[in-house]
């Protein structure tokens, strides 16, 4: 509203009307028209809707000529905007029955106000624009699946919980630590098997000797054969099977095999035949020896005849005894006891 003061009469000569606002003049919208005290003079002003700060009007030639001025609403435009809120409100009842409806849930989350802000956080945001991702957005899609469901709910089953509180004790942690190394070996394998098929090929296990490698090939000299019949280990020399060592650790002898090298033993090594090893034969440091080390004695035989036997007591020669020369050298005792002659 604006405001006109007729400041014409002769007593208004001499003192100029002006208005004081917020530490200063104020001259917003404030216009002076001739000199007060004179015909056609006169003070207008458009008062704003709102209170000024320490809002007066007073002379600026005396002092004590003044005094505050009030603005109060227009009762019309107050009547006017009550009016607009009012119908605004109307527009919205069904959204304000709404959230009466929801007072209890609306409680619910004003409780929650702590959790709320944290949301707000630089990490809850970036977590949450994460899960918004495509990827992220798929894998739930699929979690949600029927499938995905029955999966979770058998996790959550007495026997799988037990198994995991079985996966988390210190000793399977330690061997499910140990799988790197595992695993590295397993690689290893993997790297080599050229040479692991190369070896399942040659090597073989059966009851009876076979005609084929492991890989169903023609046989190799050098192909392996364990004969589990037999406890015995046998090699293909290129022609047949040959004996080797049983599964006691003895030589075993296989019908047609021969040694095509010599058979060496060193220095009182002995090789031991028999049972209880009683027949010794070896070579010391200075001589040959055949030694019957049993209870028995030792026999020389000739086609199925015993020719020589060694006793205890003696020796016994059965045949003729051929002899170039016997000597007895000086100092020994030389005796010859024959039989019948």
């Amino acid at each position: 509203w604006t405001y006109t003061f007729d400041v014409s009469d002769s007593s208004n000569n001499g003192h100029p009307l002006r208005f004081y606002a917020n530490s200063s003049q104020y001259s917003t919208n404030v216009t002076v028209t001739g000199t007060g005290g004179n015909a056609g003079a006169k003070v207008s002003i458009k008062i704003p809707e709102t209170q000024l700060a320490n809002f007066q009007y007073y002379c600026t030639n005396h002092s004590g000529m003044g005094n505050t001025i009030t603005v109060k609403d227009d009762p019309i435009k107050t009547v006017s905007d009550n009016v607009v809120k009012i119908i605004a409100t109307a527009d919205n009842s069904s959204n304000i029955n709404a959230v009466q409806a929801n007072e209890s849930n609306i409680n619910t989350v004003a409780a929650k106000a702590t959790e709320i802000n944290r949301l707000g956080t630089a990490d809850a945001v970036a977590d949450m624009a994460l899960l918004g991702t495509t990827d992220v957005v798929a894998d739930m899609n699929l979690l949600a699946t029927s499938d995905a469901v029955a999966d979770m709910n058998l996790l959550a089953t007495s026997d799988v919980i037990s198994d995991m509180n079985d996966l988390a004790t210190s000793a399977n942690i330690t061997a499910m630590s140990n799988c790197s190394t595992n695993i590295s070996n397993i690689n290893t394998v993997s790297a080599n098997i050229t040479d692991v098929n190369t070896f399942k090929d040659r090597y073989q296990i059966a009851t009876s000797n076979p005609s084929t490698d492991g890989g169903g090939n023609a046989l190799a000299p050098g192909d392996l054969f364990f004969n589990s019949s037999a406890n015995e280990l046998r090699i293909w020399n290129g022609t047949q099977w040959q004996g080797g060592v049983t599964a006691t650790g003895d030589l075993s002898q296989v019908s047609g095999s021969t040694f095509t090298g010599d058979n060496k033993y060193n220095d009182n090594i002995k090789l031991k035949l028999g049972t209880d090893s009683d027949l010794l034969i070896f070579h010391d440091t200075n001589d040959s020896i055949i030694n019957e080390s049993g209870t028995g004695n030792l026999k020389i035989q000739n086609a199925g005849t015993t020719k020589v036997e060694v006793t205890a007591t003696g020796a016994t020669i059965t045949g003729l005894m051929t002899a170039t020369t016997i000597d007895g050298s000086a100092g020994d005792n030389l005796q010859l006891d024959f039989g019948t002659l």
